[in-house]
């Protein structure tokens, strides 16, 4: 009989091992988590340094990364497809350049999803920055305009929770502890 995942002893690193015990035998997973800290670390105005990931940047990354995948494989299966090729063949931009900054996009989507888990302030800039040159080339020199509009509407939605309050303050720089505090 399996009891199911429990947190094992209280960590202070990106991974936070997870223990499973199952017919007798206890194996340990290690799953990508925010850091774990006490209440006291984590309450507005206790000083702390460790600051609690909000809701939306974790379901923002995870569809970031999700979709980068997904259009990674769909994009690489559509390669040879005459109805794709005779579509990116309206552009300006030669096929091979738009495939190669399609799947650098799609890079960018996975690694910024990726590195916004763990809070890194840069993961946010490169999404907004390159999706803003992605979606202005786009609205330039896609021979259908239309099929642009909702890619802004989700691009400033996503841009606006990315840059709230909360979202500040949990991609602003933070004290990292040494390892004499960590004893």
């Amino acid at each position: 009989m399996c009891l199911g995942f429990y947190r094992a002893a209280a960590s202070s690193y990106l991974c936070a091992p997870l223990v499973r015990q199952c017919n007798g035998t206890v194996s340990s997973v290690m799953i990508l988590s925010r850091p774990i800290a006490s209440d006291e670390e984590t309450s507005p105005g206790k000083g702390g340094s460790m600051i609690e990931r909000p809701t939306s940047i974790t379901i923002i990354s995870w569809i970031l990364i999700i979709m980068g995948g997904v259009s990674l494989v769909s994009t690489s299966t559509q390669i040879n497809n005459p109805q794709v090729l005779e579509l990116m063949s309206k552009s300006p931009i030669p096929i091979p350049l738009q495939y190669t900054m399609t799947y650098a996009g799609l890079i960018v989507l996975i690694i910024s999803g990726a590195a916004m888990l763990w809070g890194h302030n840069w993961a946010r800039l490169l999404y907004a920055i390159w999706s803003a040159i992605g979606l202005v080339i786009g609205l330039a020199t896609s021979p259908v305009k239309m099929i642009m509009i909702p890619s802004v509407i989700v691009y400033l939605i996503i841009i606006s929770f990315l840059f709230r309050r909360v979202a500040n303050e949990f991609f602003s720089p933070r004290k990292v502890p040494t390892n004499a505090q960590l004893v």
